[in-house]
């Protein structure tokens, strides 16, 4: 018997606690369900535009500062390709005025021998010149 009364014991507490938990979990009545989904709902909302002006705000700020990035890397690049570019006329100047000289002195030989050979002839005839000029003012 003692089995049959713990059994029934058993099923009592079970049933009780059963109820209980029904009792806690049973669903609202239409009105107060309707009332608790619209203030949940109101809710989330409320989350979902904070969350928004949360993300906007943080989407905002990074494009700022990949602008600003983008930026100084235009201005680096823009700098760097300005010292470049300098540095390759300076180069190209030196390089022409080289080319030049070499292309003087390589293509004009034979008039460079002319003109020391006419400079000489220049010299000697107005140092003669000068003598037959000296001659005269001693004879006079």
């Amino acid at each position: 018997m003692s089995r049959k009364s713990g059994f029934f014991a058993g099923l009592v507490w079970g049933s009780l606690v059963g109820a209980a938990v029904a009792l806690l979990y049973a669903p609202k009545a239409g009105k107060e369900l309707r009332e608790d989904l619209t203030e949940r709902a109101h809710e989330y909302k409320d989350l979902a535009g904070e969350r928004f002006v949360e993300y906007r705000d943080l989407a905002l700020e990074r494009a700022g500062e990949y602008r600003d990035l983008a930026v100084e890397k235009g201005v680096n690049f823009y700098d760097a390709a300005n010292s470049k570019t300098e540095e390759i006329r300076v180069s190209l100047a030196k390089s022409a005025q080289e080319l030049k000289d070499q292309l003087v002195h390589a293509t004009f030989p034979s008039k460079q021998e002319e003109v020391a050979e006419d400079a000489e002839t220049v010299i000697t005839e107005f140092k003669e010149a000068l003598e037959q000029q000296a001659n005269q003012a001693e004879e006079a």
